[in-house]
């Protein structure tokens, strides 16, 4: 490694241990600490902002087991759709689905699917809700 090499990878290194030091001061659970941890490094964060900060809050609270399992694979599934799946779609089953969709085609194939999984699991959900207030 040669001195400008040595000194962009100090600048970097000081930028990971923000971010480290940011994830690790969040109320979740240490295996999502783990998750995010390798999420943020492995795609080359350089910052993580409130809407990341709130991101993974909401992905840990509703810890998914289908959304915890695609955050561990090897697929560019980012946070917003990591959160998409956990707060958009409220059975396991249905992000299960998701999920496997994900696996099978990858993110930008699946898009319009996933959209319709979303979509139809917010117009079941909306349903629910409009029967309840009926009662």
């Amino acid at each position: 490694m040669n001195s400008e090499q040595l000194e962009i990878f100090t600048y970097r290194q000081k930028e990971w241990i923000i971010i480290l030091e940011e994830i690790a001061a969040l109320n979740i659970s240490q295996e999502w600490i783990k998750i995010f941890t390798s999420l943020c490094l492995d795609r080359g964060f350089r910052k993580i902002d409130s809407t990341h900060i709130s991101q993974m809050k909401n992905i840990a609270a509703i810890n998914s087991d289908a959304v915890t399992y695609l955050a561990l694979q090897d697929k560019r599934a980012g946070l917003h759709t990591l959160e998409d799946l956990s707060i958009k779609i409220a059975d396991e089953e249905t992000r299960l689905k998701a999920v496997q969709l994900i696996m099978d085609k990858g993110i930008k194939p699946s898009k319009n699917e996933l959209d319709l999984i979303i979509a139809t699991a917010k117009s079941i959900h909306s349903l629910f809700e409009n029967e309840e207030r009926k009662d």
